[in-house]
């Protein structure tokens, strides 16, 4: 709908014409064209000349009634032939704009589009560990009843041995019934109870005496599904990997354009996506039996950061 002065005027697409994307330069091409139309037919209505029956078929004109007509034309020829003028810009310049805006995901044209990976390593700063207890019991109430002192007893000592209450977490409780199959026959063992933690161990040196303190307090029902390292302080890493990422993502544009014989512009895109990479390092419950701690190797993490980037094409 386009407000004027005095007049309001309904652009409405006749039911047997086709409907084009606002994307499509013919869009453009119609509706300076529609406008024209409206245009003139109101000047000649408004000099007295009837619209034609296929131009009130097309499109609608709702003409005031407290004007009259040599007033409501001074005041509509002015922004008419304005917006005449806009549409006719955006119509010219449509098929300049398709060419470089790209659709659907696609690469814009006139340009070369690479991707680069960066890659930079480091010494783990964090020990993540989830154990906890698996209690089996003739009953549900004794089953829960174990399970939770044993469960409290590897939470209390995981933070005497110094892990921060924020940093153990409850990752699953679980109950289930247990049956022995033996001869075609089904046999209640019991009620098994499983309570585990998540819990982080930022002094490495001492991993070792945090992981023995907790699986003794847990007994012969600790368990310990396994360990991993993470790099939290990796801010620094992330900005090494980033510009060893760019700077191979340039030289791989720059030997495109080289081969191509066409001069590389600057970027016009860039996109990126980095994560961390570490080997999983798992900690076998059977390691709790030795005399000394247990031993822990927190080895190298690493950072990778991969970027896609559009450069322009110049010449």
């Amino acid at each position: 709908m386009i407000e004027v002065p005095a007049v309001t005027l309904f652009l409405r697409p006749a039911p047997d014409k086709p409907t084009l994307h606002v994307d499509d330069p013919t869009f453009f091409r119609q509706q300076l064209a529609v406008l024209v139309v409206v245009t003139v037919q109101t000047v000649r209505y408004l000099a007295g000349w009837e619209p034609s029956r296929e131009v009130r078929s097309s499109y609608c004109c709702v003409m005031p009634n407290e004007l009259t007509k040599e007033k409501t034309m001074r005041r509509l020829l002015i922004p008419l032939a304005a917006i005449s003028l806009i549409l006719a810009g955006c119509a010219g310049s449509t098929n300049a704009a398709a060419q470089v805006v790209p659709t659907g995901g696609t690469p814009m044209s006139n340009t070369i589009a690479v991707s680069g990976t960066g890659e930079v390593t480091g010494t783990p700063d964090t020990l993540i560990i989830d154990l906890g207890v698996q209690v089996l019991r003739p009953s549900v109430g004794e089953a829960t009843g174990e399970a939770a002192r044993l469960a409290q007893a590897v939470i209390d000592a995981l933070k005497t041995e110094g892990v921060a209450e924020n940093d153990i977490q409850t990752t699953n409780y679980s109950i289930w019934p247990e049956y022995d199959y033996r001869n075609d026959n089904q046999t209640l063992r019991g009620y098994r109870v499983s309570n585990t933690v998540s819990a982080k161990i930022r002094e490495l040196d001492k991993a070792g005496e945090v992981i023995d303190a907790a699986t003794a307090a847990g007994g012969n029902d600790a368990v310990v599904n396994g360990i991993r390292f993470d790099l939290e302080a990796n801010g620094a890493l992330i900005i090494a990997a980033r510009e060893a990422a760019w700077n191979d993502a340039k030289a791989k544009a720059e030997q495109l354009a080289a081969l191509a014989e066409v001069r590389l512009g600057k970027a016009v895109s860039i996109s990126e996506a980095s994560s961390p990479t570490q080997p999983p390092i798992l900690y076998a419950e059977a390691a709790a039996a030795f005399d000394g701690a247990t031993p822990i190797q927190a080895g190298q993490a690493s950072v990778s950061v991969v970027v896609t980037v559009q450069f322009a094409i110049e010449g």
